[in-house]
């Protein structure tokens, strides 16, 4: 057993992301609200922050409410006010003693582990294109066999997840649906969002929830290389500073490519080897990234995405295969400091029509992590609302 969610964590991360968004430094932000940089440090402190004061807190405010042309005093009374108030509720949460819960799920995981809060889980994958339910009978709503599951892109993770994150929080009101199909409500607990699919120059997934994960400032995203195949050809980018450390909104772009079967022509060319006319992946991509739910700073936001479908499914699977799970739990905590911020990209094992869980303690598996092992906190960002 241990304590409830660390909210003095939340309240930290929070106040860290408003001086980092508004690209000041904890000398200047101590000059503008009258405290000691060491102040500022220790309310910001990763190990042990100190809560600020009702004052301080009103101060934060004034500073990085929504301003015009670059004035804080320009900001609206009401936008300053909704400021307030939500840091008021997490000092209030990280003054609160620590309640006793379990450390983990029913099922004796971790990853997966929400509903010591009691909030909702929802789970939130990708539709299918409709261009690839063209002719399919059963995909028609109207058919007496009508399948739903047919319009889900990502159902091979939703089964694999949705039955483990039930039955390590028996006692949460889970569910899942499609990003076409999400209402507000489902955005306001803790969030799970599966894919994308369908062409690679997507966003972290589909409309209804790229405004959503736009606000967790990945750096991260599926592109395709210039005249290559949507359809097979996509890779990650990942926006890097000019030290080559991965940045949101960075200037300069490393790709990391998916890797195939290949296979040697009768000219002695290295080409895609192909299987009933299909190229076969040995290892997908799939990004995994954790963070505090931009909609509420107490819920989880959970990303996982691959290139292809299987690195989604791979990306679920780090966290639910019995072999597995329990070691990349171990290393996760024992790599991040904060196992509510950090996201890493790693390989998925392909092989054959099996796609395989990820040994995490493996270096081959993981290719870029955040934070970096000697590196500052999450990558910087402009201001979203």
């Amino acid at each position: 057993m241990s304590p409830a969610p660390q909210a003095e964590f939340r309240l930290a991360s929070r106040l860290r992301d408003l001086r980092e968004s508004a690209g000041m430094r904890q000398r200047e932000l101590a000059r503008v609200i009258g405290v000691s940089v060491a102040s500022i440090s220790s309310y910001e402190s990763r190990t042990a922050p100190k809560p600020p004061t009702e004052d301080r807190i009103r101060a934060y405010a004034r500073v990085f409410g929504p301003r015009v042309d670059g004035e804080p005093e320009a900001a609206s009374s009401s936008a300053i006010s909704t400021l307030t108030a939500e840091l008021t509720e997490l000092r209030q949460l990280a003054l609160r003693p620590a309640e006793t819960v379990p450390d983990v799920g029913a099922l004796g995981g971790r990853f997966w582990y929400f509903s010591h809060d009691g909030q909702p889980i929802t789970i939130i994958s990708s539709p299918m294109p409709l261009e690839r339910l063209e002719g399919i009978d059963y995909a028609r709503p109207t058919h007496p066999n009508a399948i739903a599951s047919l319009a889900n892109a990502d159902i091979d993770s939703v089964v694999e997840l949705f039955g483990h994150i039930r039955a390590e929080n028996p006692r949460a009101d889970v569910h899942f649906t499609t990003a076409d199909r999400v209402d507000a409500d489902d955005l306001t607990g803790h969030v799970v969002v599966l894919g994308p699919s369908g062409p690679p120059q997507a966003r972290l997934t589909n409309t209804r929830t790229g405004w959503f994960t736009e606000r967790m400032n990945l750096p991260v995203r599926v592109g395709l290389p210039p005249g290559g195949d949507p359809e097979f050809d996509g890779w990650f980018e990942v926006s890097v500073d000019a030290n080559g450390v991965p940045e949101y909104g960075g200037h300069r772009v490393e790709t990391h490519q998916p890797q195939w079967q290949e296979e040697v022509d009768a000219e002695g060319t290295t080409q895609r080897a192909f299987v009933d006319g299909l190229p076969q992946l040995v290892y997908d991509l799939a990004l995994i990234a954790r963070r505090p739910n931009p909609l509420n700073s107490s819920a989880k936001i959970t990303v996982c995405f691959g290139v292809f479908t299987r690195g989604t499914y791979g990306a679920v699977r780090a966290f639910t295969d019995v072999a597995l799970r329990q070691a990349n739990e171990a290393y996760v905590r024992e790599r991040f400091t904060d196992q509510d911020d950090f996201w890493m990209v790693i390989r998925v094992p392909v092989y054959s029509e099996l796609t395989v869980t990820a040994n995490l303690a493996r270096p081959y598996s993981r290719i870029v992590e955040w934070p970096p092992p000697e590196g500052p906190g999450r990558p910087s960002g402009p201001a979203q609302s």
